[in-house]
């Protein structure tokens, strides 16, 4: 398991690294403010022979856990659990995942979204029960790169990055060779930063009731 780590930001997505310059993705985390996909859960201590604990010492990849996420969505805890591309993410209430087994009570309200939540809780219960993430629950889904990189962008643009930054980044250092068209850039960036706003603009007034 990666040592826990400390929050690092106030936005929607916090990073466990830098960004991967290799094609490999980043090991990012994200509120279930805005992404539905974060399965919320509190946990309980269980002893290490509970046939419905869930301990992460099992795995057989790297955990990451990022302590002290308050900011994010009052959650204590969150928890990345990474196979290559296929990312399982919980944010957690209670005991630590970090000092052993737990019993989780999982968080499931109203229907906006409910789907990808029902869709994490099998993912999790995959991994308890195979120990592996199966393909078969990750279907392409061609709008999760745009939008990923729409709130990387946004994220970007909270924390003062310079628009160009924001474009190494969020876009890659193969926009930036030969002769490169700044004001082009620029207009992706902003496109990107738009979107996310819009997409957060629409969960904070669900989130409000109105």
């Amino acid at each position: 398991m990666i040592p826990p780590i400390a929050c690092r930001s106030a936005g929607g997505c916090d990073f466990a690294e830098p960004v991967a310059r290799t094609g490999e993705p980043a090991l990012a985390f994200w509120s279930p403010a805005v992404d539905a996909g974060v399965l919320r859960a509190t946990a309980a201590p269980a002893d290490a022979g509970d046939p419905e604990s869930f301990d992460l010492s099992r795995l057989a990849w790297p955990a990451t856990v990022l302590r002290g996420a308050e900011r994010l969505d009052e959650a204590l805890e969150y928890v990345l659990i990474a196979d290559g591309f296929r990312r399982l993410r919980l944010a957690l209430r209670g005991a630590s995942l970090v000092d052993g087994p737990v019993r989780l009570r999982y968080d499931l309200d109203g229907f906006h979204g409910l789907d990808e939540a029902v869709l994490s809780l099998r993912r999790l219960w995959a991994l308890w029960r195979l120990g592996r993430l199966p393909r078969s629950l990750f279907p392409p889904d061609r709008r999760a790169a745009r939008s990923a990189m729409a709130l990387r962008a946004f994220d970007g643009h909270r924390a003062g990055a310079a628009y160009r930054e924001i474009a190494r980044v969020v876009l890659g250092e193969r926009m930036f060779a030969g002769d490169v068209n700044f004001e082009s850039l620029r207009k992706q960036v902003a496109r990107l930063i738009g979107l996310s706003e819009r997409r957060i603009s629409v969960e904070g007034e669900r989130l409000l009731g109105r």
